[in-house]
């Protein structure tokens, strides 16, 4: 069981369906869970919230779709997703799908030198690389980053 974020602390039933392709490979999930809407009519009404969505591949992310869309008792089906997402252009009926822009919370590291050198790495085997580190919402704020021997340090690029 899944702690949803609207409702802290409380435990509610998800269900999880694996796209498997006919390889045997898992390919892609989707984590959902059902919710009873206010009857209104002699049918149950529900509402489908989709948790977590991933496919690697075309054929899941149409197998996972195809598997949400055969809810037959639910009225609605929530779903976040990337605006770019091609889900509107698949179904036969597109202007039936609602877009709401939405944002979720936006976080920003502050302290890059602290937050590398706080990252262990847990490998097995010594590794060495650079990363450079660009902030386009602090403009003129670059860092390196360098993971070697002992700690991983990074350091603002060019006194910048």
């Amino acid at each position: 069981m899944l702690a949803h974020f609207e409702s802290p602390g409380e435990l509610k039933d998800n269900e999880i369906y694996v796209w498997t392709n006919s390889g045997g490979r898992d390919e892609g999930y989707v984590v959902y869970s059902h919710r009873a809407l206010p009857q209104d009519t002699d049918w149950p009404r529900q509402v489908v919230n989709i948790r977590d969505f991933v496919a690697i591949t075309g054929d899941a992310y149409m197998g996972l779709w195809q598997h949400m869309l055969t809810h037959d008792l639910a009225e609605y089906v929530v779903a976040y997703m990337p605006p770019d997402d091609p889900f509107p252009n698949l179904v036969h009926d597109p202007f039936r799908v609602q877009l709401s822009p939405g944002y979720g919370a936006m976080l920003r590291i502050v302290d890059v030198e602290q937050a590398i050198a706080l990252r262990p790495y847990v490998g097995d085997r010594p590794v060495s690389f650079t990363m450079r580190i660009l902030d386009h919402s602090a403009p003129g704020t670059r860092h390196l980053a360098h993971r070697g021997s002992g700690r991983p340090h990074a350091g603002r690029e060019n006194g910048r």
